[in-house]
């Protein structure tokens, strides 16, 4: 496969992944509006203490199967044989299945530890052993997913996050609506249970063969050990982020407050959400090819440079826009009273730059099998990140957490591409390192705009740097996309 069928695959997974997230973000942002307006920042930043919770739970409970357990799967599918995929689903669902009843009771009898921990008090550990159902469900449904995924089932995927997805945006806003802050929980559950039931349905469809032997734990150990082997490094990785997190919040509303952990929340699920559409997509097939050609030094190097070149340009748009309409962006997904977490936005969002770049060499780590590498870089990176964030916040306040976020990201992306290149002589050619220097001319402008500007004038030079941005990215994706040829074909048609 040459480079530019490379490029073509990598933006067909992307469209039909991202397709189906940018759906799910409209809908989710509709949901943010309406959870924003009712419960205001306080209301938000308990949504996201008691998320990151349950979150920590079950990566710390699930060990990393779900995501090894795509690779089993998808191997099994590669045999052709109804017997072997049968064997595996079944034995990676038994444990799937005892997993999420091991976070269900880890959430039962840490309530009252964690409650004191996020909030400085046991107020909240009802809440939060009700939301062992959610943890349970949710465990549950990462596995489903995984299968789906094994058996690169992506439209099955696509369909159950979105009906899902709407689903639970219907019900929250009503629960919201009606209860107010009593429904947090009961919303988070609801959620749970409504995304476990739509992708159970979803997942029948597969039609996978039931497999004839008794499952038990005891003769399914031996490929739930390898499953365990092969997640182990990812989710050291998760837990560890999922406890600094809540460590962070915990930080934060000691100094700011539950208001600044709201603040705090829309900043980074503002910054993360929109990069997720097209980080997830192209991540979907990049790392399979990664792992095929591990040993090749030189088709790495071309596979890296293909997957910079395509996630720069989609993502940057992006970042541009985020930078020049950021304040605009937070009243519209929340509220005015979100507007202070504007400058702390801006600088996560440019630290997103330097996470871009630094993205397609972090999956060469786990396809060259350096899994202790990856675990060091990614827990001194969130050390770090932590770290500036504790000791600087005499000089620099709340606003330090941005500030951060781009030191780090940046010393990340030197440690990265400075070991890929020496252990692997990956190097970013020539045409990416065009794309960098004018991306970057871009991003320092659209910033400058937006800090030392006002009113009308802001905002036509704001329009003016992102239709530049944008006309950029279009022009550089045209050759790979096809696009004047489907102009042509469209003109045609007319022309009948």
């Amino acid at each position: 496969m040459n480079k530019n069928q490379e490029s073509k695959a990598a933006l067909k997974s992307t469209g039909i992944v991202g397709g189906g997230q940018i759906i799910n973000i409209l809908i989710g942002l509709i949901r943010t509006k309406v959870v924003a307006i009712i419960l205001g920042p306080t209301g938000v930043g308990i949504v996201g203490l008691l998320t990151t919770a349950s979150d920590m739970v079950r990566n710390i409970t699930t060990i990393g199967i779900p995501f090894s357990g795509v690779r089993d799967i998808s191997i099994a599918s590669a045999s052709e044989t109804d017997k072997e995929v049968s064997k595996v689903v079944s034995f990676f669902l038994k444990w799937m299945f005892y997993l999420s009843l091991l976070g269900s009771f880890t959430m039962i009898v840490l309530c009252v530890p964690l409650s004191n921990f996020m909030f400085g008090s046991d107020s909240y550990s009802s809440w939060i052993g009700i939301l062992s159902i959610s943890v349970f469900f949710t465990s549950l449904s990462s596995g489903y997913a995984s299968v789906m995924q094994g058996r690169r089932a992506i439209t099955l995927m696509v369909k159950s996050g979105i009906v899902s997805n709407l689903i639970s945006a219907i019900l929250t806003i009503i629960l919201y609506i009606f209860l107010k802050k009593d429904a947090i929980v009961i919303a988070l559950v609801t959620s749970a249970i409504v995304n476990f039931t739509v992708l159970y349905f979803y997942y029948k469809k597969l039609q996978i063969p039931k497999f004839s032997p008794r499952v038990t734990l005891t003769n399914t150990w031996p490929e739930a050990k390898t499953m365990i082997s092969i997640g182990f490094f990812t989710i050291v990785v998760s837990v560890f982020d999922q406890i600094m997190s809540l460590g962070l919040r915990s930080f934060i509303s000691d100094k700011a407050g539950v208001e600044g952990v709201g603040l705090f929340t829309a900043a980074t699920t503002i910054a993360t959400t929109y990069l997720a559409i097209v980080l997830n997509s192209l991540g979907s097939d990049y790392y399979p090819r990664l792992a095929a050609i591990n040993k090749d030094d030189n088709a790495l190097n071309v596979a890296v440079n293909t997957q910079l070149q395509i996630v720069l340009l989609l993502a940057v748009p992006f970042i541009v826009g985020m930078i020049c309409f950021g304040d605009l962006v937070i009243k519209i997904l929340y509220s005015k009273d979100f507007i202070m977490a504007n400058e702390v936005l801006k600088w996560q969002i440019l630290g997103d730059f330097f996470k871009i770049i630094s993205w397609p060499c972090g999956y060469v780590f786990l396809a060259k099998g350096f899994g202790k590498l990856y675990v060091g870089f990614s827990i001194t990176y969130t050390l770090v990140y932590v770290a500036i964030i504790y000791f600087g916040w005499g000089s620099l306040g709340f606003f330090g957490i941005g500030i951060s976020f781009f030191i780090s990201q940046f010393l990340g992306l030197l440690f990265t591409y400075t070991y890929s290149y020496i252990k692997f002589k990956i190097k970013i050619s020539a045409d990416n390192q065009k794309i960098i220097f004018f991306t970057s001319f871009i991003l320092v402008i659209a910033y400058l705009v937006n800090t030392f500007l006002l009113d009308t004038l802001r905002i036509v030079f704001s329009i003016s740097v992102f239709v530049i941005m944008l006309g950029y990215s279009l022009k550089k994706l045209s050759p790979i996309m096809d696009i004047k040829e489907k102009i042509d074909k469209i003109k045609s048609q007319f022309k009948k």
